[in-house]
């Protein structure tokens, strides 16, 4: 099933109907994923496909470029690392909290292997100033 998105008294459907209109198949929702190679876990929102990954966000406050902000390519790379799907495709999917306008925004392979790339150093100086290896002996 699709999750609907709570925005204030309304419901957004709209979300469903994205995945339809984009012939995505064998949607998964909220699955977990461990990588303790990596040393991450999550709980990533949308799978389709097995190998493309959707996060859900909501604001009042849409980017008003068009293009999402950085720091969502960063969880979406870190997503793929989570479930250890080589990186593919991902999506945005931003629910205005006050109108419940579903902005889809996607985001290339070339720029999920960017974000992956930065994502990496983050946790590797997360790691470092908080002393502490969740992958452990390292």
């Amino acid at each position: 099933t699709v999750p609907e998105v709570a925005v204030g008294k309304r419901e957004c459907t709209d979300i469903g109907a994205w995945i339809t209109a984009q012939g995505y198949q064998g949607v998964e929702c909220e699955k977990c994923g461990v990588n303790l190679i990596e040393g991450v876990a999550g709980r990533v929102d949308l799978v389709f496909n097995r190998a493309i990954i959707a996060d859900i966000k909501t604001t009042a406050n849409p980017p008003r470029s068009g293009k999402p902000w950085p720091e969502w390519g960063y969880q979406l790379s870190g997503y793929y690392l989570v479930l250890s799907l080589p990186t593919g495709p991902a999506h945005s999917l931003v629910v205005n909290s006050i109108t419940g306008e579903l902005v889809p925004m996607r985001w290339e392979k070339e720029a999920i292997d960017e974000a992956q790339e930065t994502f990496k150093l983050i946790m590797a100086l997360w790691r470092r100033i908080k002393h502490y290896d969740p992958r452990g002996g390292r």
